[in-house]
């Protein structure tokens, strides 16, 4: 904003355009929240500097200013239609077809007055700081400062139509306070085409007068770091881009002069475009990543593609829950030893063994004398079911069914390419037949003994195909439990091992209770400090559900499952009190396991220190030595007729190279369907109690 100004009237042109831009959107009822984000007048800005360096500022100036603007609007939203069926940016393009018409009809225009504004800079400047601002010009270039730094400056400077190292040097700074990434990919970008140039013996003087190194600049960031996850890939690819932007450069600045057409920003526009197409219209990429969404910031898209890489890689899976009640043990895992190969690899067989890990009571010489004969088998996943066997006699013990190998069976489909089978059941005791839906946790039937099983067990796969027999697919379980001498592990969209002992999440009524926030819903936070407070739940236009506190504009988003809440991310104020029950709530296992201990990833951005993370910014595309880390702990639980009382800790702990920086604790209880949360913070004790009735 200050830069647009050294040049006052095309500050002042500029902001004329972006008025007439949001005036008329909001006439023909635009939507408000792209109006606001600048969506329909960034490119006015840009018609409304260069028309005010370009021209004498007077009444007829302004009259053709404000239908130049109206022009480049109506170009955006065209633009922006016919794009977004490719899920492509318009980028400049309104700003550079705007332009080049308003260039060819200019002469047409008697009253328009070229302006000799910029040639004179001395003059210039001592209109805007008087000789305080000449002297301080001087100064610097009488400074040996290298050609290609002055040349840089220059080119930042001419983003905004200002031809002048010093607006160059506020833009940098700017850049630099806005995005570390950013700045460096500036430099990056446009010392590489610096010397590229040299290198390929192109012109250039392009670059030290014409000052067009501004598209280098522009690709460099857009292509490295705002259009993708800024990483050691984006870094190369910029590099990769340089040659066929000053390609793109070359070849439209001969067509362009045959017409007396400025280049402006083309090679950027085209660049970038270019770029988005191919990498939009490949099928995977493991190197090049684009966000999923955009935060304006590669900083931010950078932590939080990082953070949610760890944290929900495999969300995208269907649930699938284990078939049965209770601890099972596998007895044959993924690739297991026996039956487990090939094309039949990814599957999992269960049986039920005592505190001596036998599968059976007394000799074990009958099918009854197995824990597992004759127990229920549930339903995976909700789904219709397509096939069953049900004719299959169970062995005796030691005996196996070739012929009929994969025994009494049911398939479940839960999508075309989904299909859960569960075999090795008893004759006649499956509960359901082909065309019920069933939903999940459903009694299905039965484990039995049935086809290639010489001893009870449960056999339970996934495939692509609805067939029994098909090939298996690798598929994590959802949510579930590992105990291991009586310590308890919680598991997200994993997959099982061999010799685990396993379980489904039981949840508990309160749990469920304290973390039943509906949209709609009032939250009363209630604190011993005297701070009482009202949250909402809400819900965003993408159906996403939030925690809002009006009283600072915060906002807390988070995911709600059977088994588990999640908080997903967080904007507004962190020193607002729904920042600290954010942390403290980062992740809830809505169960009570003696003693169980888990962990979670935060995004760098919500909790450290700034002059730390500023540092951590400039190296993060290649390396992050900062971690910030979640800890939950379950430590008793009172079980009492109609609720439990159940007591947790929480911490929150940011490490750099190991070394821990800083460090909150919080403790958590579920108190009549509540919850209660304290933490420390500046010496002075927090404490809430949140009431969702």
């Amino acid at each position: 904003m200050i830069v647009s100004f050294f040049d006052v009237y095309s500050g002042l042109a500029g902001v004329i355009a972006i008025f007439t831009s949001v005036s008329l959107s909001l006439l023909l009822g635009f939507n408000r929240s792209n109006i606001q984000n600048g969506y329909y007048s960034f490119n006015n800005v840009f018609i409304g500097l260069a028309l005010g360096v370009s021209y004498n500022f007077n009444v007829q100036f302004v009259f053709f200013l404000i239908f130049a603007s109206i022009l480049t609007l109506f170009f955006t939203i065209t633009i922006e239609n016919i794009l977004e069926k490719y899920l492509l940016p318009y980028l400049s393009f309104p700003f550079m077809i705007s332009i080049w018409l308003v260039v060819l009809s200019g002469h047409e225009f008697k009253s328009l007055e070229i302006s000799d504004r910029g040639i004179y800079v001395l003059n210039d400047l001592y209109g805007i700081g008087g000789i305080q601002a000449v002297s301080l010009y001087e100064q610097i270039n009488n400074l040996a400062i290298p050609i290609p730094i002055i040349t840089y400056f220059k080119s930042l400077g001419a983003i905004l139509f200002q031809y002048n190292i010093i607006a160059g040097v506020i833009i940098a700074i700017g850049l630099l306070i806005h995005s570390r990434i950013a700045f460096l990919l500036s430099i990056v970008g446009f010392f590489f085409t610096y010397n590229y140039y040299k290198f390929i013996g192109a012109d250039i003087t392009h670059l030290n007068y014409l000052y067009i190194g501004f598209n280098f600049i522009l690709t460099s960031i857009a292509i490295g770091s705002f259009f993708t996850i800024p990483n050691i890939s984006s870094f190369f690819t910029i590099i990769l881009f340089i040659p066929i932007t000053s390609i793109i450069l070359s070849g439209f600045s001969s067509l362009l002069s045959i017409f007396g057409l400025p280049i402006y920003s083309m090679p950027f526009n085209m660049a970038v475009l270019l770029f988005l197409f191919v990498l939009r219209s490949g099928h995977s990429n493991k190197f090049i990543k684009i966000p999923h969404i955009q935060l304006y910031s590669p900083e931010q898209n950078l932590y939080n593609y990082v953070n949610n890489s760890k944290r929900f890689n495999n969300f995208f899976y269907a649930p699938i829950d284990f078939p049965f009640f209770g601890e099972w043990k596998i007895s044959q895992g993924n690739n297991g030893n026996h039956t487990h190969k090939g094309d039949w690899q990814y599957a999992l067989d269960f049986n039920i063994v005592d505190n001596t890990d036998n599968q059976f009571k007394g000799e074990g010489l009958v099918l009854d004398d197995y824990y597992c004969y004759n127990k229920p088998v549930l339903a995976p996943i909700d789904g219709l079911v397509i096939e069953i066997i049900d004719s299959v006699k169970d062995n005796n013990i030691g005996d196996v069914n070739i012929e009929e190998n994969w025994g009494n069976a049911v398939i479940i489909k839960y999508s075309e390419s989904l299909y859960a089978s569960l075999n090795h059941l008893r004759t006649d005791k499956i509960k359901v037949k082909v065309g019920d839906i069933v939903k999940k946790g459903n009694i299905i039937g039965y484990v039995g003994n049935s086809g290639r099983s010489p001893y009870p067990h449960l056999h339970f796969q996934l495939q692509k195909y609805p067939h029994i027999g098909s090939e298996t697919i690798y598929y994590p379980i959802a949510n579930y439990i590992v105990k291991t001498d009586n310590k308890y592990t919680l598991k997200l969209f994993d997959i099982p091992k061999e010799n685990e002992t396993v379980m489904n999440i039981v949840s508990d009524s309160s749990m469920i209770k304290a973390y039943n926030f509906t949209p709609g819903q009032k939250l009363i936070v209630l604190s011993t400090n005297k701070v009482n407070l009202e949250w909402e739940i809400l819900t965003d236009a993408y159906n996403n559900t939030y925690i809002y506190c009006r009283e600072t504009n915060s906002s807390a988003y988070f995911i709600n499952t059977d088994n588990i809440f999640m908080f997903t991310s967080f904007y507004g104020n962190k020193k607002s009190h729904l920042f600290y029950f954010f942390l403290a709530n980062y992740k809830i296992l809505k169960s009570f396991y003696q003693d169980i201990e888990y962990d979670d990833s935060l995004p760098l951005t919500l909790f450290n220190n700034k002059i730390m993370l500023m540092l951590q910014d400039i190296f993060a595309p290649f390396y992050i030595f900062t971690k910030s880390k979640y800890q939950c702990k379950y430590n008793q639980c009172e079980k009492y007729l109609n609720n439990s009382k159940i007591n947790m800790e929480s911490s929150i702990t940011v490490k750099i190279l190991g070394n821990t920086l800083k460090k909150i604790n919080f403790k958590i209880g579920i108190i009549d369907n509540k919850i209660n949360y304290s933490y420390i913070l500046n010496k002075t004790l927090y404490s809430f109690i949140i009431d969702n009735k």
